[in-house]
C-alpha cells in the first residue's frame, strides 16, 4: 500500500522544500495581483481615453416657417414646379474635442422614392443669409444653426395658388402666407387635400388629410476625421 502524505522532519514541521514551494505560489500569486492592480486601471483609462476623443455629432431639422419659399423657376414636365423649402438645421458637437465639418449634403432615403431630381439640394446658408462655407468648426458643446433649402417638386395646382405672390414678389412667399394661400385652394405644398376654415375674427384653421403624402429626405454631415451622420427629415406642418 502506498502511503502520500506531507514530509515533516522530526520535530512534526513541514520540511524546508515543502515550505519553499508554499512560499513560491504565494509569492507568484502576489505578483499576479499587483500586475492586475496596475493593468486593469491603465486599460480603463484608455478606454476612457478613447471615449472621450470620439466624435459625437448630433443634428436636428424642422421646416423654417419664418423663412420665404422661393420659387427657382424651374419646371419638371407634368410634374410640377420646383419650389426651395427652408429648413432650420441644427448641428451639435456632443463630444469632447473640436471637430471639422467638411461636407453636408440633403437627399432622398433610400427607398423612399422611385423618382430623382436637380435642385434637391439648393444650398446651405447662414442665419445672415450668406451662403455657408466648408469647413464648419465646431468647438466642444457647441451648437450651429444653418438654413438648408430643399428643393420640392410641388404638383402645378399649388404653385398655381402660389404663383401670383411669387409674381408681386420677386420670386418669393412667406412660409406661413403660403401654407394659407394653399389651404384656401385645399391643398399643401405636397399636394395633399386639406380642409380650410376662416372665421370672422381673421383665423383660420386648417385640418391636413389623416395619412398626408410627405416626403421624406436626410441630411447627411461628414466630419474631417471620417465621421458620418443622417438625420431624417421629415415635415409635419401642413
Amino acid at each position: 500500500m502506498k502511503w502520500r502524505g506531507r514530509i515533516r522532519n522530526r520535530s512534526g514541521a513541514p520540511a524546508k522544500d515543502a515550505v519553499d514551494h508554499t512560499a513560491r505560489k504565494i509569492g507568484y500569486a502576489s505578483l499576479l495581483i499587483s500586475a492586475l492592480a496596475v493593468l486593469v486601471p491603465f486599460a480603463q483609462q484608455e478606454f476612457f481615453r478613447q471615449e472621450g476623443n470620439s466624435e459625437r455629432v448630433a443634428i436636428a431639422a424642422a421646416r423654417s416657417l419664418d423663412l420665404p419659399l422661393v420659387d427657382s423657376g424651374s419646371n419638371f414636365a407634368r410634374s410640377g414646379r420646383l419650389i426651395n423649402e427652408p429648413w432650420r438645421i441644427t448641428l451639435s458637437n456632443n463630444g469632447s474635442r473640436t471637430i471639422s465639418v467638411v461636407d453636408l449634403q440633403i437627399e432622398k432615403h433610400e427607398g423612399n422614392s422611385q423618382v430623382f431630381y436637380t435642385g434637391l439640394n439648393a444650398g446651405f446658408f447662414n442665419q445672415d443669409g450668406s451662403a455657408l462655407h466648408m469647413p464648419v468648426q465646431l468647438q466642444a458643446g457647441e451648437s450651429q444653426i444653418i438654413i438648408g433649402h430643399v428643393g420640392i417638386v410641388a404638383p402645378f395646382n399649388a404653385y398655381a395658388a402660389l404663383k401670383d405672390q411669387f409674381d408681386q414678389n420677386s420670386g418669393k412667399v412667406n412660409n406661413l402666407a403660403a401654407i394659407q394661400l394653399l389651404a384656401r385652394s385645399h391643398t399643401d405644398l405636397y399636394g395633399n387635400p386639406v380642409e380650410y376654415q376662416e372665421f370672422k375674427s381673421g383665423g383660420f384653421l386648417i385640418e391636413g388629410a389623416s395619412n398626408p403624402k410627405l416626403p421624406v429626405f436626410a441630411v447627411r454631415l461628414k466630419t474631417g476625421a471620417g465621421s458620418e451622420v443622417l438625420q431624417s427629415m421629415l415635415s409635419d406642418h401642413p
